[in-house]
């Protein structure tokens, strides 16, 4: 088990993406598609297949210990 603070609260979110930011991928890629509310679940399941989650999270893990190391 990882040494972690007994406060921490595990549930906490630390990153999300929002329809806003759908919207800013639209207008910025100048992409003409219609986006309608019900595209919402289609779009946030493709986007959890594709992110590499466990190794995002392993290369922050180690990228953090390392800075870490440096400060001793």
């Amino acid at each position: 088990m990882p040494k972690v603070s007994i406060n921490m609260d595990r549930e906490q979110e630390i990153y999300k993406l929002t329809v806003e930011d759908i919207f800013m991928v639209i207008e910025d890629s100048d992409l003409d598609i219609e986006f309608e509310e019900s595209d919402i679940s289609f779009i946030e399941d493709k986007v959890g297949e594709m992110i590499d989650w466990r190794s995002a999270i392993e290369m922050a893990l180690l990228e953090l210990k390392d800075k870490k190391a440096e400060k001793v």
